[in-house]
């Protein structure tokens, strides 16, 4: 009397598997990769990331331990009777990582398509009963749509104060320049009438920025400043990674302004709430803000007038035009960068002044710290066939892009400006946030 499945479900055992087994066919039969990938849906725990040791716990692989008793029901933590991945994905991941001394971190995730699937628990009640089941999804569903509201509505007062605080400032601004022009007005009389006139204290004590002709090299302030990416090519790419940042090759973009700092709690919660908070490990206010999915980060971005970088341009800010491997230079820095062996668990100011660097342009924290969404559709084959100028990435594929290393990572190759990775619209995560960048 159940739903029937819509999905099927492979279950591989294997001493290392992770996200590489859609990169190295060689892994598996090509006609069994071929069929997992061509299924409506593609979803995937593994054990840990690639360079991990899967620990055993009483002759057991703790991985194995772990997820077999969230099948079991510790997963449930709802008390609803069935799980999804992402509820058995967080449940495996917590306890894992806590179990293992922080030394194994397991990876869940839609690769593929929409779809999701549903672990039914035991129970000793073997009937169903549909007209329960109904009136309680209507019931979560006329909650969900009474929390909608709410955010909604807290959406549109944040909105409208932002503007109400806009137009004083530009009241201001319309105020002050009235006024210079009367003081123009005056000094043009006292010129006409033969008298010299002398710079009032506060014009000749206005410093000079020599930036030369054209745009400005920086614009905003504090943790909100933007600093100029300027036009021209650089190399994109790389030959000594995986097959998707090949090859390396010379790429042109046009001037933008990229985000200096990650976008922090502060600045985000101006405009509404992450997806999920993760506690005060996370949510310190010059914290890069997490916990936010690709749409979050795409409606902040445009909510101030900005937008999500293209990978092109997230990898020109962070690299610069010579080609470097990291944003520092060519050779690996640990100390410049917070990973899994500095960060104690957690993310750190973005205005810090230790286990820092900055790009050549200037951009704080392009690896490390957290990984970071941008615009562009993940496409294996992409780079091959990208235009040399301003790419703006695939029309459709596989997740969104993440880029530069995050705070939980260990393998220093992570943190590489040609390295890239990616995950759902919807996913977010406690090493995942999200710079925006601007037309220049």
């Amino acid at each position: 009397k159940r739903m029937r499945a819509q999905h099927v479900l492979f279950a591989v055992d294997a001493c290392y598997s992770g996200y590489a087994i859609f990169q190295t066919k060689k892994l598996l039969n090509p006609e069994l990769v071929t069929d997992l990938t061509s299924r409506p849906a593609v979803q995937v725990i593994t054990a840990g990331r690639a360079g991990e040791v899967a620990q055993e716990r009483e002759g057991n692989g703790l991985f194995t331990r772990v997820l077999l008793k969230g099948l079991q029901g510790s997963a449930d933590r709802r008390g609803w009777g069935w799980l999804s991945l992402e509820h058995l994905g967080e449940y495996v991941r917590d306890r894992v990582y806590a179990e293992s001394g922080r030394q194994q971190y397991p990876q869940f995730g839609n690769l593929s398509g929409d779809g999701q699937f549903v672990f039914l628990l035991p129970t000793e009640k073997p009937a169903f009963d549909l007209v329960k089941e109904r009136a309680r999804l209507a019931e979560e569903r006329r909650k969900l749509e009474v929390e909608k509201a709410g955010l909604e509505r807290e959406r549109l007062a944040a909105e409208k104060a932002r503007i109400d605080a806009e137009r004083k400032r530009l009241e201001a601004e319309r105020r002050r320049i009235e006024e210079e022009k009367r003081r123009l007005a005056a000094l043009k009389k006292d010129v006409g009438a033969g008298s010299r006139p002398r710079p009032s204290p506060r014009e000749s004590e206005r410093p000079r920025v020599a930036v030369g002709p054209g745009i400005p090299h920086r614009i905003g302030s504090g943790l909100e400043t933007m600093i100029l990416v300027p036009a021209g090519s650089f190399i994109r790419g790389s030959n000594d990674g995986s097959s998707d940042e090949r090859p390396r090759r010379r790429v042109y973009l046009d001037a933008f302004y990229m985000d200096k700092y990650p976008v922090t709690n502060a600045r985000f919660r101006r405009f509404g709430k992450p997806k999920r908070d993760y506690g005060s490990k996370f949510n310190g206010t010059r914290q890069p803000v997490v916990g936010v999915t690709w749409f979050q980060a795409r409606d902040y971005c445009k909510s101030v007038g900005k937008h999500l970088p293209t990978e092109a341009q997230w990898e020109k800010a962070a690299r610069g035009g010579d080609g470097r491997k990291y944003p520092w230079g060519n050779a690996w820095d640990g100390s410049k960068v917070i990973w899994d062996k500095n960060s104690g668990g957690k993310t750190h100011p973005v205005d810090r002044d230790y286990n820092t660097h900055r790009s050549p342009y200037g951009a704080v924290d392009m690896s490390g710290n957290v990984y970071e969404w941008v615009s562009d559709w993940h496409g294996k084959g992409y780079y091959r066939n990208a235009p040399n100028r301003n790419p703006e990435g695939p029309a459709s594929g596989r997740g969104r892009v993440v880029r530069g290393g995050p705070w939980s990572a260990n393998n220093p190759s992570w943190f590489r400006t040609a390295f890239r990775n990616r995950a759902g619209r919807d996913y977010r995560n406690f090493h995942l946030g999200f710079r925006c960048a601007k037309a220049s």
